[in-house]
């Protein structure tokens, strides 16, 4: 495991970050794909499924708790040399690609590894929770023409 963080994805359950066959993206220090990825900030949203039931003759609605319902990681950084970088050739594959495997694979292939916070974020894709990825936004930086900054937005798909 280089760099301080990672994001990638599997093929087939089973598999790590480690791996042969799989691709990630490495984060400060990291060599894969080209040593220039570096991680700004992580921050997740839980969502609690909540059901709302009108009680017109009293002051408050009843509501039904449903638990934890959704769970929304964002990931944002920025990549050195964006025109010689692959991270953006990765992440365009990623959203091309299935994001899960039937059978397998059926709540996401995307795991993540987040050295900082490892309780919450990290995750190894397997047949009963994954990460899947959502959307992803890669710009060029304007002032920094070199540098394009991403942000991914992923949620954490089956057991939790």
């Amino acid at each position: 495991m280089a760099g301080e963080s990672c994001i990638y994805r599997i093929n087939s359950n089973g598999q790590t970050e480690s791996s042969s066959g799989i691709t990630k993206i490495e984060f400060d220090t990291g060599v894969v794909p080209d040593a220039k990825g570096h991680l700004q900030s992580c921050s997740w949203r839980m969502v609690r499924d909540l059901t709302w039931h009108p009680n017109p003759d009293r002051a408050l609605a009843y509501i039904q708790d449903g638990l934890l319902g959704l769970m929304e990681i964002t990931i944002a950084g920025f990549v050195d040399s964006a025109k010689t970088a692959n991270a953006d050739v990765v992440l365009y594959n990623w959203q091309k690609e299935p994001g899960t495997v039937p059978g397998s694979l059926k709540f996401g292939r995307w795991g993540l590894r987040i050295n900082e916070m490892p309780n919450i974020f990290n995750l190894t894709p397997s047949n009963s929770s994954a990460y899947i990825i959502a959307d992803i936004q890669y710009n060029n930086v304007v002032d920094f023409r070199s540098e394009a900054s991403f942000i991914i937005r992923m949620y954490r798909n089956g057991t939790p």
